[in-house]
């Protein structure tokens, strides 16, 4: 086999490019496309917050309400003004360890944060602009 420092360099990466695996069953080294590699990884890895679930909300008055559509979601909530009260939704029947992670451009005096049918625990009641916080 050849050594991997005289081989040529590569700068980017397709779901064609091939990777030498070593095949534990089998003893000897194989060729697996880069895309069944990442397919394998997104199935076995489970990443808190997957930023490909970003929702954004613009709430344009005070009192608003915003849903968050599914678990493990990053929130850009960006109302258009400072609003003395609003909240978020956090979604039902979530897998354990689910995370919801907001990000805010402007503040809110009164912020709420539910979910039917569950307590919420150690959720802000005040958000300030450009803060951010994650509820697990």
């Amino acid at each position: 086999m050849t050594n991997i420092n005289q081989l040529s360099s590569m700068d980017t990466l397709s779901g064609g490019d091939l990777l030498a695996v070593w095949a534990q069953n089998n003893g000897d080294t194989r060729k697996a496309p880069m895309s069944l590699v990442a397919t394998y990884v997104a199935g076995t890895i489970e990443l808190p917050v997957d930023i490909s679930r970003s929702q954004y909300a613009a709430p344009s008055a005070t009192g608003f309400s915003v849903a968050i559509t599914s678990a493990n979601t990053w929130l850009v909530l960006n109302p258009t003004n400072d609003f003395a009260a609003g909240g978020i939704v956090l979604p039902n029947s979530v897998p354990d360890l689910s995370m919801v992670s907001i990000v805010t451009t402007k503040s809110v005096t009164a912020f709420s944060v539910t979910v039917s049918g569950a307590a919420v625990v150690g959720a802000p009641t005040t958000i300030s602009a450009n803060a951010a916080f994650t509820l697990r």
